[in-house]
């Protein structure tokens, strides 16, 4: 083996290393880069799972490396030399400093050191045949590089707090705004959230001139449910209502609890008839449904009341219209449902 500095094999050896310097540092481009290795190359990387002994992995290495760090590096070789093997085989060994930006902090890696083995045929272009790199073996020394594979872990572990920190926040975001929009008993919405819906309807209404209707729902007798058998007994009421109600609406609709034990239900694109439909399909579902309070089995009823929008109309016109139709059930005998108005 004899170090080279000039002649034929030099220059051709000393072309294709300022090539792949060029492509791999500067270029980072992958296609090119693997194109500089012979289809049996192998090698080894400075991290603990880099050591390739086959060309898949050297190519999985190399991919690896250019899609996780694509930007080019800023590099001062300051060392290189050439030593001829045989006729057509030499090795090329370089001493690098280069300068890499990860996410927003600025690394020096000193002193890496990168062997290459060069096959050059007489009758083709030179190929890496193999790859070893790799840094000083004390590690933290002053001017000593901080280990490329540790500082990917510690980006890892920076990615994951953020990841964990991001989730969390997202989690106590959702959590607020469920107490802000949740009724805390039945689950189900609350004014605050119905406002926003009915809002949002009235404007879709009346821009587009499309319909949509209003059900009040209030359950019958319900203060002799309290006084005779508690308010726990009369919380369990309302929320096996609140599912009753949820379950009988379609997916479109938005139900929320209006307060005590009166609901009220959003119901977009919908006209009278059709409200009423499910209006009615709710009252008879629920009067089906027995209750046991001290010992005793109960059915409870429900009073509804539909309206529906109307040209001209406001939200406290129409639901001043479903209050008024509730307002007839409950006088003309509950546990029934009347409409109001019509689109």
């Amino acid at each position: 083996m004899r170090r080279l500095s000039k002649g034929p094999i030099y220059e051709r050896c000393r072309a294709a290393l300022n090539e792949h310097i060029r492509r791999y540092f500067v270029e980072r481009d992958l296609r090119d880069t693997l194109a500089q290795y012979h289809p049996q190359a192998i090698g080894v990387g400075t991290g603990r799972g880099e050591s390739a002994m086959d060309p898949a992995g050297l190519r999985e290495v190399v991919r690896s490396d250019l899609e996780g760090y694509p930007e080019p590096v800023n590099l001062d070789i300051k060392h290189c030399e050439l030593y001829q093997v045989t006729e057509d085989v030499v090795i090329s060994q370089m001493l690098l400093d280069f300068n890499i930006n990860s996410d927003t902090h600025k690394m020096t890696l000193r002193d890496s050191r990168h062997t290459l083995v060069w096959h050059l045929p007489d009758d083709g272009d030179a190929h890496i045949c193999h790859v070893h790199v790799s840094f000083p073996t004390d590690l933290h020394g002053e001017e000593e590089p901080y280990p490329l594979k540790e500082l990917e872990e510690v980006s890892q572990m920076v990615d994951n707090l953020i990841h964990d920190r991001t989730q969390s926040l997202t989690e106590s975001y959702r959590r607020l705004e469920q107490m802000v929009v949740r009724d805390r008993l039945t689950g189900m919405f609350n004014r605050v959230r119905i406002d926003e819906v009915l809002e949002q309807e009235f404007v879709r209404a009346k821009r587009y001139q499309r319909h949509f209707s209003v059900i009040f729902i209030d359950l019958d007798r319900f203060k002799n449910v309290n006084d005779n058998h508690g308010h726990l007994a009369g919380d369990e009421i309302l929320k096996t209502l609140a599912t009753y109600i949820q379950d009988n609406i379609r997916i479109t609709d938005t139900a929320a609890r209006w307060g005590g034990e009166e609901f009220l239900v959003v119901l977009p694109e919908t006209g009278m008839e059709e409200a009423y439909q499910v209006a009615e399909k709710l009252r008879q579902a629920f009067e089906r449904e027995p209750f046991e309070l001290d010992d005793q089995q109960i059915h409870i009823t429900l009073s509804l009341g539909v309206a529906a929008c109307q040209p001209g109309d406001s939200i406290e016109a129409i639901l001043a219209r479903a209050d008024k139709a509730l307002y007839e059930a409950k006088r003309n005998g509950r546990n029934q449902t009347v409409v109001s108005g019509s689109c």
